[in-house]
């Protein structure tokens, strides 16, 4: 007995196979939105990639909106132990760090073609102008303390352990950029920026210590916790020949 296919999934197969010759063939004008993926190949460290969207208003003008945004978390094991020459006294902890690193980047702005672009053309120049907002946070943690299992120390003996800040950094700047964009066809491009930046930063660091100790008041101690906060503010300019690369479709 012979196998039949349904009639709807022949449609759905012949329309989905249409729909394909047209997408790599059809040489309609490019559309009014834009969507990409955009790299920063001179900032992988702290802001590697992004989303972009654009949106065509003319073909002159386009709105565009980028957003980006990053996690990571790793964890490090600490064990020390260190006898004195006597063998009397020593001192002995150990700890995990758990790092954890965050950031997030919107930004919004306006696209502007400069000079008429060529029907035949494959390549167009514009200028780009955007506003955006960032938000790092690097958080190392050790959550469950630092334990010393053995503390014989020297009167006056101070050891610092565990040493670190925690910091929240708001940003806020703008770029003014040109780029140059060439479309492999009709719905696929490559675009490339370059230009200069404006930013000011707003940080608040929390300084945190783990130590023990030996003196006549305590003897044997821990010291934890946080420090005092601190508040830091930095401006910045500068300038960036790759600011973005992005691969971009059209629809």
């Amino acid at each position: 007995m012979k196998k039949v296919i349904p009639t709807t999934w022949l449609k759905a197969i012949t329309t989905l196979y249409f729909l394909l010759i047209t997408l790599f063939t059809s040489s309609a004008q490019q559309g009014n939105w834009e969507i990409g993926i955009g790299l920063r190949p001179l900032n992988l460290k702290d802001e590697p990639y992004t989303i972009i969207l654009k949106k065509h208003l003319s073909s002159k003008i386009g709105l565009r909106f980028g957003l980006s945004g990053m996690y990571s978390s790793s964890s490090e094991h600490f064990e020390y132990t260190h006898p004195y020459f006597d063998t009397i006294h020593s001192f002995s902890y150990r700890y995990t760090l758990i790092d954890t690193k965050m950031y997030l980047s919107t930004s919004l702005g306006i696209q502007y073609r400069i000079g008429k672009r060529n029907s035949n053309s494959r390549f167009f120049w514009y200028g780009a102008s955007d506003a955006y907002v960032k938000y790092h946070l690097e958080k190392p943690d050790v959550p469950d303390g630092v334990y010393f299992p053995i503390v014989m120390m020297r009167l006056g003996d101070y050891i610092v352990a565990a040493d670190y800040d925690q910091r929240k950094t708001l940003t806020v700047g703008g770029r003014q950029g040109v780029g140059i964009q060439y479309f492999i066809n009709t719905i696929f491009s490559v675009s490339l920026e370059g230009g200069f930046f404006y930013q000011a930063s707003f940080s608040k660091v929390n300084h945190f210590l783990f130590a023990g100790l030996h003196n006549e008041t305590v003897g044997n101690g821990i010291i934890a916790g946080p420090g005092t906060m601190r508040e830091y503010e930095d401006f910045q300019l500068g300038f960036s020949p790759v600011m973005q690369l992005a691969f971009n479709y059209h629809f």
